[in-house]
């Protein structure tokens, strides 16, 4: 039977796109994803990750309950081991909105959506990146209703930023 998704990985076990040994880059392009299925999948290298919709205008949603086509909930997320060079998710054409409603990441992140008419991006629950770097690059408003946690803090792009929650706790913040 045919169904929506772009990606899916539901069932087996030990699924592996990369490994520990690999430095590549790894990119994974669809407008939607579903990576449930318990155990089913590991991302993995030290090179860069890239998780970006096929279509610009696809909206983003990461964490537990957050909106979004292409939506990566807690479990999903999960799924990208620790130790790439930096995550990206989005694209630089993007115009959906990135949605993300609580989420933590082990290595550094970059949310991207600087095409013309960007939705922003707006994070409505905790987001942890410890002591890693947080990219937030959008050419739409850049708003915050929960905290943010990173080493340093980079924005870029020709959107309003709007990050003044009291919990925010960044080492460097610098804008392009």
């Amino acid at each position: 039977a045919a169904d929506n998704h772009g990606i899916r990985v539901t069932g087996g076990s030990g699924n592996r796109i990369g490994s520990a040994s690999m430095s590549g880059a790894i990119t994974l392009i669809a407008d939607t994803m579903d990576l449930q299925g318990g155990g089913v999948l590991t991302v993995q290298s030290s090179g860069t990750l890239s998780v970006q919709p096929f279509s610009a205008g696809t909206s983003i949603g990461l964490g537990n309950g957050s909106s979004g086509v292409l939506n990566l909930n807690a479990t999903e997320l999960s799924r990208f081991a620790n130790g790439f060079s930096q995550i990206t998710i989005g694209r630089a054409d993007g115009t959906g909105a990135i949605n993300v409603t609580g989420a933590s990441f082990s290595d550094n992140l970059r949310l991207l959506n600087t095409g013309g008419g960007s939705g922003g991006i707006s994070i409505n629950g905790g987001l942890s990146l410890g002591s890693n770097d947080l990219w937030l690059s959008s050419n739409g408003a850049v708003t915050q209703t929960a905290g943010l946690t990173a080493n340093r803090l980079l924005l870029t792009g020709t959107g309003s930023y709007t990050l003044t929650t009291a919990t925010n706790s960044i080492g460097t913040l610098a804008s392009l």
